[in-house]
């Protein structure tokens, strides 16, 4: 097929859905290059509207996964469910899952947190990285915060995997944040036990001690829209 080239792709990647030269574009980005697009994809609501030209990008870097590092991975699949590409999802989510299984001993709390939660939210089983996953977070722990670690419980419940393991192991680090905890993260975490059926009074302590003020900060919000 021959490409015409009407202008010169310009310097920052994420312009780039607007020219005509959208094919050499996708097959040419480095790795890194598509880790800063699909970054700024999910945060630009103009580019939101490209999703056709989006999903034959996400197309694009299947054949290249193998050169994409943890951080790119979380960032890639992540942009799939915000952006709504649900074009051959579940093959780029299959490819994508087998590589994050060769950097599960690499990956931080954050980027680890943001692919099972991905993988959750498009209800895309993969128990082998949910697995390998679960022996590495103990190690992670320290790492997380209050976000990385309601989107992993949420994610292991909504999938339903047992892993009291990584329950167990987040517990002190829930108590630490609890004073942090947002009602949405709280609402996630005491949902994860509870589906699960993982008693934890530790945990039932920090965030039932955060229930009252929560509910102060909820009645203030709606009256400030109302």
């Amino acid at each position: 097929m021959k490409i015409i080239l009407k202008t010169k792709i310009p310097s920052n990647p994420a312009n780039c859905i607007f020219y005509a030269s959208w094919e050499l574009f996708c097959c040419t980005l480095s790795p890194i290059n598509f880790h800063t697009f699909c970054f700024t994809c999910v945060y630009r609501s103009d580019l939101r509207r490209n999703a056709r030209r989006i999903a034959d990008l996400f197309m694009a870097c299947y054949s290249t996964a193998d050169k994409f590092g943890y951080s790119s991975i979380a960032i890639i699949l992540m942009g799939m469910i915000k952006l709504g590409v649900r074009v051959e999802q579940r093959l780029v989510f299959n490819k994508f899952g087998d590589v994050a299984m060769k950097h599960v001993d690499s990956f931080d709390g954050r980027h680890l947190s943001n692919v099972l939660w991905a993988f959750a939210k498009a209800n895309i089983p993969a128990p082998e990285l949910f697995n390998a996953s679960g022996k590495v977070i103990p190690r992670l722990a320290n790492s997380m915060n209050h976000q990385d670690i309601a989107n992993i419980l949420w994610a292991y419940a909504k999938m339903g995997i047992q892993a009291r393991g990584v329950f167990v192991s987040l517990q002190r680090r829930i108590t630490e944040e609890a004073a942090l905890l947002t009602p949405q993260h709280t609402v996630q975490i005491l949902w994860a036990y509870a589906t699960l059926d993982i008693e934890s009074p530790i945990v039932l302590n920090a965030t039932e001690r955060r229930i009252p003020e929560m509910v102060t900060m909820t009645k203030m919000s709606f009256l400030t829209t109302v």
